[in-house]
């Protein structure tokens, strides 16, 4: 059943129940169905709106949780712009531990190279660009999206 519908026998049983008292007390139904006090109006929220927003709109204080914030929205910009630099360090491993799966993958897929994977093999592809151009690298290594600055 939709929401409409179940608002609609919501408002036929209120108002029944309404003409029932009103009748037992001695007005008539039609007077009650009047005094009975319409549902209050619910605003369209965007569904892109946040939480916090959706509840302010309702009247209510916002609250914040962590676990109410996607990881993803609280990166800044700036962390996310950060290149990985496989120049300062000497090897694939010691460059997963230091900058971390979803950062080399987010690089391999800037440059427009393959990305998937284990973490490791992400690792020793980005590794395997170290000292080379993108015009040096193995054309099987881009991916078949066009896209980031590789070969086009």
């Amino acid at each position: 059943m939709g929401i409409v519908a179940a608002k609609k026998r919501q408002r036929a049983a209120a108002a029944a129940e309404a003409a029932r008292q009103s009748q037992a007390e001695g007005s008539s139904p039609a007077a009650a169905a009047n005094d009975a006090p319409l549902p209050a109006k619910r605003q369209r929220v965007d569904p892109a709106t946040s939480a916090g927003e959706r509840e302010s709109l309702a009247g209510a204080a916002p609250t914040t949780t962590k676990a109410a914030v996607p990881a993803s929205a609280t990166t800044s910009v700036s962390e996310a712009a950060v290149r990985v630099d496989v120049e300062q360090h000497k090897s694939a491993s010691e460059l997963l531990a230091a900058c971390g799966a979803e950062a080399i993958k987010r690089e391999l897929a800037r440059m427009g190279l393959k990305c998937g994977g284990t973490p490791e093999a992400r690792a020793e592809r980005l590794w395997s660009t170290k000292g080379k151009t993108l015009n040096e690298l193995d054309p099987r290594m881009f991916a078949k999206k066009k896209g980031g600055l590789g070969r086009q």
